[in-house]
């Protein structure tokens, strides 16, 4: 037996047990040596996957959350696993989405009061968000999954708050949704990002300003309300090039001339429903 088989052997010999006797103990071991083995690299997780039907396995274990901060050690190893597996190619991210009651999970386990859970979650969302089009569309048409990534990008920490803004801008720019997202108030999440000293909040963020002076009618305004140029000209002065350039040419471009006193105007977007 090889040093790579006799693990794919534990597993399945660990998923015959749990069909057995259901000890929540048990799965949340299995769930922590599918962690382990698939952070392995990508050689390791095509043999498992070849051996081990682990998509199906997570799914159907996600179901646990509905139990709530209870199921959090399941719940932790198997967003860890889901998240190394999607880092290969596109179609498991599309095996994943098709399972059933996979979104609706994942829009819970980011609803949860657990913090790990939560994060692990946004981390996941922001990676399938990176997929292609036809899968970042399934991802905004989850009931529940704009609206509470919308929440996570305003109201909780910075950790969290950027890989939402990371998924947000992903659906914007894949999916051409960066004028609905701006009406459902995202603008002010973006410029706190921004106003960090994180380089790569600061580039995200930059991607979506520009992306929303491009296309929503009243965006110059409301960046602006939310003390975006105070963030912009801070952010040109910074000493990474690309980051200071780009900020530079979004002052130049749409604020160079702007009065003080510019009138706002909340609407003219094309709308998106509270997912």
């Amino acid at each position: 037996m090889t040093t790579f088989s006799y693990p794919l052997f534990l597993l399945s010999t660990l998923d015959a047990s749990l069909n057995r006797t259901g000890e929540f103990s048990t799965r949340v071991e299995v769930a922590w040596l599918l962690s382990y083995l698939t952070a392995g690299g990508e050689k390791i997780v095509d043999e498992l996957l070849k051996d081990f039907d682990a998509i199906e396995w997570i799914c159907t274990m996600f179901n646990f959350v509905q139990d709530g901060e209870a199921a959090a050690p399941l719940l932790v190893p198997l967003l860890r696993t889901a998240s190394s597996i999607i880092a290969g190619p596109d179609v498991r991210i599309a095996s994943f989405l098709a399972a059933p009651n996979f979104l609706r999970n994942l829009v819970i386990s980011m609803q949860c009061d657990h913090r790990a859970v939560k994060k692990e979650s946004v981390w996941l969302v922001s990676n399938l968000a990176s997929s292609d089009k036809s899968n970042v569309q399934m991802l905004i048409n989850a009931d529940g999954m704009v609206s509470t990534l919308v929440d996570l990008l305003l109201n909780y920490a910075f950790d969290i708050r950027k890989e939402a803004g990371f998924a947000l801008v992903n659906m914007a720019i894949v999916c051409g949704v960066t004028s609905a997202l701006v009406d459902l108030g995202v603008l002010k999440g973006y410029v706190k990002l921004l106003a960090s000293h994180d380089m790569e909040a600061k580039g995200m963020s930059l991607a979506f300003l520009e992306s929303a002076l491009r296309c929503h009618p009243n965006a110059v305004a409301l960046i602006q309300a939310e003390d975006g140029i105070d963030a912009l000209e801070e952010t040109a002065m910074c000493q990474v090039p690309k980051l200071s350039g780009q900020a530079s040419f979004l002052v130049d471009k749409y604020y160079s001339d702007i009065p003080d006193d510019v009138e706002m105007d909340m609407g003219g977007g094309d709308r998106m429903s509270q997912a």
